[in-house]
């Protein structure tokens, strides 16, 4: 049985091999393509970081015939989040948090999706918003509207209003956080937010 995860819902696929030797070469083939060991030897930390964002607006063309819209968020490619599906015109307000990000996360992207009338046919995109973490300013709200963007095209279909707010803890001397990463190996997205919260209270004191 293999088990998928995509957003909040679950799904199971189920296989048979035809011989007990052949189940076991396709279970060492699915291991070493879908499970994540983690690096034991290796403890060093280099960066805490998270990001929040809220998806507040949008704004279409009067003539864009889109009813029913919701947004996607991706990290690293990969659907995490899914806002409420909506009737156009409409607010999303909802918000998410996303914290211990790896270090090979460089951005984050907000597609706006037009909901199919029909169960049989696939909703279309309207447009993606992407934005490089670089670009952000370390631990303040960056609170603006953002050009709806297609593949091909020069043309925006849209906008959506996002407030989005990266933090990154970076130090020189990391030698505490690595012993309580240690002692917290379990729990590496609560000691993270934890971090960022003092880090952030220490910024405003100082």
């Amino acid at each position: 049985m293999v088990m998928l995860k995509y957003l909040n819902e679950l799904s199971f696929y189920y296989f048979a091999a035809q011989t007990e030797e052949l189940a076991q070469v396709w279970l060492r083939v699915m291991k070493r393509h879908t499970l994540k060991t983690p690096d034991t030897t290796k403890t060093e930390v280099q960066q805490i970081r998270s990001l929040s964002l809220s998806i507040r607006d949008n704004k279409l063309a009067k003539s864009s015939g889109h009813s029913n819209v919701y947004c996607l968020v991706f990290l690293d490619g990969a659907a995490l989040a899914k806002t409420i599906l909506m009737q156009v015109p409409c607010i999303f307000d909802e918000s998410y948090l996303f914290q211990d990000l790896l270090l090979s996360t460089t951005s984050f992207s907000v597609e706006l999706l037009s909901a199919s009338k029909r169960a049989y046919i696939k909703d279309s995109s309207i447009g993606r918003v992407t934005i490089q973490l670089s670009d952000m300013p370390n631990g303040q709200d960056d609170d603006k509207w953002h050009h709806l963007m297609t593949k091909g095209s020069r043309t925006a279909q849209g906008s959506l209003k996002l407030v989005a707010n990266f933090k990154l803890l970076l130090s020189d001397n990391l030698t505490v956080i690595e012993a309580l990463a240690t002692v917290c190996k379990d729990h590496h997205a609560e000691l993270a937010c934890a971090l960022i919260q003092i880090f952030c209270h220490y910024k405003t004191l100082v």
